[in-house]
């Protein structure tokens, strides 16, 4: 008969970092530090935005860019790239309330970077944009465009 072990139950970012160590092949592996998790999140946010203003995509193409993030950063911090899916976390216990606002912070840093950048492509790409035009999305007429200065 095999002796019954039982294994201590994680909580908030200890279960999660546990996740991360073990979906490794390297038993040496080491968790990722609080710097890598805050730039995930944040280098995350700034994609969704940069690609929600910017790229006009539908929403698969915006689903499907959001996986392959998810892919990608998931294993380092999660993968939220939202303030409200951290703070859902943390009102769950899955994440500590201090962390939760640190990648708040670092998802709107992010967010506020992914705006920059979608208004230093429209400036420069020689389309004729101005600060404050209406940029294209999807929708007719004015009840369908974002005005420039809104992403910011």
């Amino acid at each position: 008969m095999r002796p019954e072990v039982s294994t201590p139950t994680l909580k908030g970012r200890e279960r999660l970092m546990s996740d991360a160590a073990a979906a490794t092949t390297d038993p040496t592996a080491t968790p990722p530090t609080q710097v890598q998790r805050l730039a995930a999140e944040g280098l995350g946010a700034a994609v969704l935005v940069f690609l929600g203003l910017g790229g006009g995509l539908n929403a698969l193409a915006f689903g499907v860019a959001l996986f392959a993030l998810l892919i990608a950063f998931g294993r380092i911090s999660g993968g939220h790239f939202n303030p409200a899916v951290s703070v859902g976390a943390a009102m769950a216990g899955r994440l500590s309330w201090k962390d939760a606002g640190l990648y708040s912070a670092a998802q709107v840093a992010g967010g506020i970077a992914g705006g920059i950048g979608v208004l230093l492509v429209a400036l420069s790409s020689g389309g004729g944009y101005d600060f404050g035009e209406p940029l294209g999305a999807p929708g007719f007429g004015d009840q369908g465009q974002i005005d420039l200065g809104g992403a910011l």
